[in-house]
């Protein structure tokens, strides 16, 4: 009996070993990583890997525990290591006054020092930081093909469990549309109003209609998550929105969004106003015409742009977040949890280097993906806790995984940007013709990524269900002034008539500038509507089915795109 334990944990190593050799052949046959088994029969990884291989190792790994039953592989013996270079071979005399500068480290300006190589330093990161008048060119690295296509299989395999994964975004995912990072300096970058979405911002869009992405945290404020239709219930701006106005004296707050920049729009006659001035003290103070804010107190800084709530009117305040100032204390809660239920945090373009956001993708027991042109203040952590690092743009990562996905159609192609660009144009042009003064999920027009591209997504999507008895309809025309009339009601799929009798009330929760917001209907039939509108949003349905049966709840995107669209409504199993 022992003879044969023994011969399967060898056979077990001998499989690891293989899946090894062949994503990393830089590590076969070499001794540097060696495994075996503690006393709790667990293997173990001992030794030393490079960074540049420890990616690929990590998926050999994750591939060999899912083929083979394992229930773990323990990294904690294994160490990552950064291949060091000779400063003076890798920088110039500048360069080295500037890192010395940035880092407080007299070490930096002799060319002697053994330093972690430039495209694996965070200190070469936060020295080329062209917010800073003193500053160094930035360091980039690009994985090959192959090892693109294997992060984004190991992050499509993650989208695939029930949760969805959660994305955290930086200033990385939006290079593509013009705007430059930090890195690249604003010399040679467009305006945040002249940005349009990029392909991954679509591809964000696509996988959250899936339910392959759960939750987006972004710590960008150009607006184009929200523009790229992705639901203002699936995102959390962390540093706020240059598109978007809050009203404070509206409960809840009442959110505007703008197809301009907010505080830099402002008008030539301001109901309110807020101007900096000389305080007693001599420092400066605000001035203002209108109540200021807690915030506005504490921070010295005030978001007043000029404009007046059309409900309440109160004075509106543009939502960005300064340094200084404290995040919005609901985005960062709810990011924080479902960062914590991820079973994958992915990150794009980010520098993890600004907390608190730089935490939350390892708020999870789940591991990390870091996908980024330059060095992380992370790279090494994420690794340790089996995740994986990718040099590569956003645009080519999220194609690779949408069509790993099974979504062919949604190609990056020439045509289809023109298609998503026009609509979010005509949706722009919507918000301009009724003066911005229509509160919707911004971007949150669920039609700018059509659903006929989410065709072929895979089954496996699905939760473990039992065949639906129900469903929700929702029916639409257009009307003459170009808005849209609907209505959404909840019924019995053909040949369940009886399903319909279980059902003890229907709670349709709208938009909250609807008034009433939230709809009870208590009896058949389970229908709310008409009305009109022309912004789209997810209607929350919760379905009472009586005590002794848990309660459904579901979320509909509404949709315009259609006469008539139908959503089965998973039940109990």
């Amino acid at each position: 009996f022992f003879f044969v334990c023994d011969q399967i944990i060898q056979t077990m190593e001998s499989v690891l070993r293989l899946f090894i050799d062949d994503l990393v052949p830089e590590m076969k046959g070499r001794p540097d990583v060696k495994l075996q088994r503690n006393e709790m029969n667990v293997l173990e990884l001992h030794g030393v890997v490079d960074i540049r291989h420890a990616t690929r190792l990590n998926i050999a790994v994750h591939r060999f525990l899912r083929e083979s039953g394992e229930q773990q592989v323990s990294r904690k013996h294994l160490r990552i290591v950064v291949p060091k270079v000779r400063l003076g071979d890798v920088t110039t005399e500048r360069e080295r006054q500037v890192l010395a500068q940035h880092t407080e480290n007299p070490d930096h300006l002799d060319p002697e020092t053994i330093i972690d190589m430039p495209e694996w330093n965070a200190d070469f990161v936060r020295a080329s930081d062209r917010r800073s008048r003193a500053h160094i060119k930035p360091r980039y690295a690009q994985d090959d093909d192959a090892t693109v296509d294997a992060v984004a299989a190991f992050v499509a395999e993650h989208c695939r469990r029930a949760n969805g994964i959660v994305v955290h975004t930086g200033a990385g995912i939006s290079a593509a549309a013009g705007i430059a990072t930090y890195r690249e300096g604003h010399d040679k970058s467009i305006a945040v109003s002249a940005a349009l979405p990029t392909f991954a911002h679509y591809a964000l869009v696509a996988l959250a209609r899936m339910g392959a992405v759960d939750y987006v945290c972004s710590q960008n404020v150009d607006g184009l998550h929200r523009r790229s239709g992705l639901p203002a219930d699936k995102l959390s701006e962390l540093h706020g929105n240059s598109y978007i106005e809050t009203c404070g004296c509206c409960a809840p707050p009442m959110e505007f969004v703008r197809p301009y920049d907010v505080y830099s729009n402002k008008r030539p006659d301001p109901r309110y106003w807020g101007r900096y001035v000389q305080g007693p003290d001599g420092r400066r103070a605000i001035e203002a015409n209108t109540d200021l804010t807690e915030n506005e107190r504490r921070s010295g800084i005030h978001h007043i742009t000029g404009r007046a709530c059309p409900r309440s009117g109160g004075a509106l305040r543009d939502s960005v977040i300064h340094f200084g100032e404290n995040l919005p204390t609901h985005a960062l809660e709810e990011a924080s949890r479902r960062a914590r239920a991820a079973p994958l945090n992915l990150v794009i373009g980010s520098s993890l280097l600004v907390r608190p956001a730089s935490k939350l993708p390892f708020a999870g027991a789940g591991p990390v993906a870091i996908v980024a042109m330059s060095c992380t203040g992370s790279d090494t952590a994420a690794l340790k806790c089996g995740g994986v690092l990718l040099r590569a743009s956003a645009d080519a990562v999220m194609e690779r995984v949408v069509r790993h996905l099974g979504l062919e159609r949604f190609a990056n192609r020439p045509e289809l940007m023109d298609v998503l660009h026009g609509r979010v144009r005509q949706r722009d042009q919507a918000v301009l013709q009724s003066d911005g003064d229509v509160p919707y999920d911004g971007g949150a027009d669920g039609g700018v990524v059509p659903e006929a591209l989410l065709t072929g997504a895979p089954s496996a999507m699905a939760m473990d269900v039992s065949a639906p008895l129900l469903q929700l309809r929702q029916t639409h025309e257009p009307t003459r002034d170009g808005q849209h009339r609907w209505s959404l009601s909840l019924e019995t799929v053909e040949g369940h008539a009886d399903a319909l009798q279980c059902v003890k009330s229907v709670s349709f929760n709208l938009h909250p500038t609807f008034t009433p917001s939230v709809y009870d209907v208590r009896q058949p039939p389970f229908r709310v509507g008409p009305f009109i509108g022309w912004g789209t949003f997810n209607v929350k349905v919760v379905v009472d089915m009586g005590p002794d049966t848990p309660e459904i709840c579901t979320k509909f995107p509404l949709t315009f795109e259609c006469s008539e669209k139908v959503l089965p409504v998973a039940t109990a199993a």
